[in-house]
């Protein structure tokens, strides 16, 4: 239980410093996070639905 909120916790960090990176361009900062997602799922480490329906 407690990894999942480190984990929570981590990521949030991320989203912050990522959206002001970007400066709060919410379509930015989603495209930021889906290309990181399809990146991931090339490493099979995420849901395949991603890279069926998004082709980055």
């Amino acid at each position: 239980m407690k990894s999942t909120f480190l984990a929570l916790r981590k990521a949030t960090k991320k989203m912050v410093q990522t959206d002001t990176e970007l400066e709060n361009n919410f379509e930015s900062i989603f495209n930021y996070f889906l290309q990181k997602s399809l990146t991931m799922n090339k490493n099979k480490k995420i849901c395949p639905f991603l890279s069926t329906h998004f082709k980055g």
